[in-house]
């Protein structure tokens, strides 16, 4: 392990990872997990972020061959549970709960593919059967020991994932759309939807050019539920994230699809990302590409799984079993950004996104230049967003209420108080000055709906302003509480 303030730890056994999913991912752009190809099938992470690892020799210790430890063999669908299929000496699945990893489930079960639901104790299994090309669908509750359905495919099925077909009683697979021209004779080898399942994307790959047969071809079908429609794209892995756009109130779909390709002899691996059904009248979220680096001793990797997410690490399990759980360093990794990287503007952006430490001053710095600008809502923004809170202080609200109000302009201090508002509760101090403000002004149904809302902190002093309002019985709730502050603080006394 490296120095305890290195913003990158990464064990080697991370170069022959089969299996990855991510937890907490930091920020956007630096949120997305790749896993590569690599040489007879090892595989390699290009990872955008920083991380530390810790190793548990998991799977070998609970009795899994190594044999076992394959993409064919082991699935992942969330980091509650890691299911293995054993083939000998006996037919069996193991399943592993990561909050009591040692003490596995092992069930004697012949089938083709088993993977668990991501939230419970779900299993679908696939099984073909003896001398037909069909497939039989079978879903159990483990808890339960019961079969919660069971459907007999009409033919072939080449990936199972989890989907709401295994918890809706007894309804059928729906189709969802035909396989478009640019994954015939492809081996599929990943499905995934969008979180309001509007949006679903299959990946395939093919064998190379003839002029580089070794490296893989990618092909990517983009459908959207809602007009019915298909896009075919050349990408080796994709996947789907939720995104907010500064002034949007709602979250943007995103698809995130990485590339790599060879065209005149000349190789191209790029990262893209793209909003999906932009929203009208709204801030949209501004396509972004990347080029992704592959070493040269690994020229014909391939990406070929990738997650998002919000914020950051992953887990992820690679050929020797063992179950690797990575972090962000939350401690280093803005300052590595902003002193090795240079890029201060990005390092303010992680460490607002992120909540994380590192960039305080600069956040002052930048703070105290956009008002001195005069640009208070681009400030009270900075502020409201500010890591950690470091501006939320009485000092900030004084510098607000410290500029002189323009006719016919909303007052600074206001601009700052309703930014606050947009992106959740105020602390007990800017509660107490902002019913200040409005009672003063007569608008204590502004009040009422805050405190109904939960907008504002309880404090003694709010409530004593509450009381001598006259605010409605319907905040009584909100007095009992500041009453409960007041018992305390006298027995405290």
């Amino acid at each position: 392990m490296a120095a305890a303030n290195a913003p990158i730890v990464m064990r080697e056994a991370l170069t022959v990872s089969l299996l990855a999913l991510p937890f907490r991912l930091l920020g956007f752009f630096p949120c997305l997990l790749f896993l590569s190809s690599g040489p007879f099938g090892s595989g390699k992470f290009a990872i955008l972020g920083r991380f530390w690892a810790e190793i548990l020799d998991l799977l070998p210790s609970i009795g899994i061959n190594p044999q076992f430890i394959t993409f064919t063999h082991v699935t992942m669908e969330s980091d509650k549970y890691i299911c293995v299929r054993e083939t000998s000496p006996e037919n069996s699945v193991v399943i592993v709960d990561m909050n009591m990893p040692m003490q596995p489930l092992r069930r004697p079960i012949t089938a083709d593919s088993a993977l668990m639901n991501p939230n419970s104790k779900i299993l679908a299994l696939k099984a073909k059967i003896p001398g037909t090309t069909q497939d039989h669908l079978q879903v159990f509750n483990i808890e339960a020991k019961s079969k919660i359905k069971s459907h007999q495919m009409p033919e072939q099925v080449n990936m199972l994932k989890t989907s709401r077909f295994f918890l809706s009683g007894e309804a059928e697979p729906l189709k969802m759309f035909d396989r478009a021209a640019n994954l015939t004779n492809n081996q599929i080898i990943n499905y995934k939807c969008d979180p309001t399942e509007k949006w679903l994307v299959l990946i395939g790959i093919a064998p190379g050019a003839p002029e580089r047969p070794q490296l893989v071809k990618g092909n990517m079908q983009l459908f959207s539920v809602d007009q019915q429609r298909s896009q075919a794209l050349e990408a080796h892995a994709a996947s789907f994230a939720s995104f907010k756009v500064v002034g949007n109130e709602n979250p943007s779909t995103l698809i995130c699809f990485a590339s790599k390709s060879s065209n005149a002899g000349q190789i191209t691996s790029k990262l893209h990302v793209i909003e999906l059904g932009a929203q009208p009248g709204k801030p949209g979220f501004t396509k972004k590409q990347a080029d992704l680096f592959f070493p040269p001793d690994f020229a014909d990797d391939f990406p070929v799984a990738m997650q998002a997410s919000n914020i950051g690490g992953f887990y992820a399990i690679n050929r020797r079993g063992q179950v690797l759980l990575a972090t962000v360093n939350e401690a280093t990794i803005v300052p590595f950004i902003s002193g090795q990287l240079n890029n201060l503007e990005l390092a303010v952006s992680i460490a607002k996104r992120g909540n994380l430490p590192g960039a305080e001053n600069l956040v002052v710095q930048r703070f105290q230049e956009l008002f001195s600008q005069t640009k208070y809502k681009e400030a009270a923004e900075l502020a409201a967003e500010s890591p950690q809170g470091i501006l939320r202080t009485p000092e900030t609200v004084a510098k607000f209420q410290s500029v002189p109000v323009q006719a016919g302009q909303t007052p600074p201090l206001l601009q700052y108080f309703g930014t606050l508002l947009t992106r959740g509760k105020l602390n007990a101090f800017e509660s107490l000055e902002l019913s200040r403000l409005v009672v003063n002004q007569n608008k204590k149904n502004l009040l009422e709906n805050w405190l109904a809302e939960d907008k504002l902190e309880c404090s003694e002093e709010l409530g004593d302003l509450v009381k001598v309002s006259g605010i409605p019985d319907s905040c009584n709730h909100f007095r009992a509480i500041t009453d409960i502050i007041k018992t305390a603080n006298i027995c405290h006394y």
